[in-house]
């Protein structure tokens, strides 16, 4: 005869500091108490949204007026990046450069956006991109959003899925080696 008993897990949140801002872990626990002190610590940890490829080209298709900010080096924007050459893959039309190590100290560029949207993009969705929407959000930029997957994802959905060959023409000054 087989047992009814099944056993209750319940979670408890722990607040972790992070550059990015607290995170939260879970930790399996028996303990209810412990589980409705967790619930009165869990919160949002970041000011900034995220966005697709497809949402980006459905928002460029609209004409929506926002700042696209290229936080990649100054040579992967340019494509003279020479250690990693399969990252010269040009850049999002009417991006802006302003590479992460220089973001904190070219806020005043800016600043006439921190009322409007902002998309960051770096490569591949790269670690830097959180990293700069997390700058601009603790800066006063109100609707920062990281572009999922980046340049590389945009790319690539533009090239292998039927029907979005159109996102292409959001990619321009691709060196022909690497079209």
């Amino acid at each position: 005869m087989f047992s009814t008993y099944k056993p209750r897990l319940l979670f408890t949140i722990y607040e972790l500091p992070n550059p990015l801002g607290t995170i939260k872990s879970i930790h399996i626990s028996q303990d209810e108490n412990q589980l409705k002190k967790a619930r009165k610590i869990w919160s949002r940890t970041y000011d900034f949204g995220f966005i697709s490829s497809e949402d980006f080209h459905r928002r460029m298709l609209n004409r929506n007026k926002c700042l696209i900010l290229d936080i990649r080096t100054t040579e992967e924007f340019t494509n003279q990046e020479k250690k990693l050459a399969y990252r010269n893959r040009g850049h999002i039309q009417n991006a802006i450069n302003i590479p992460m190590s220089d973001l904190t100290s070219r806020l005043g560029e800016i600043d006439k956006y921190k009322n409007k949207e902002v998309l960051t993009y770096t490569f591949s969705g790269n670690p830097e991109s959180y990293a700069s929407a997390k700058i601009l959000s603790d800066n006063g930029f109100k609707e920062v959003k990281v572009m999922k997957g980046g340049l590389w994802n945009l790319r690539w959905r533009a090239a292998n899925i039927k029907g979005e060959s159109d996102m292409s023409k959001w990619v321009v000054d691709v060196p022909i080696e690497n079209q």
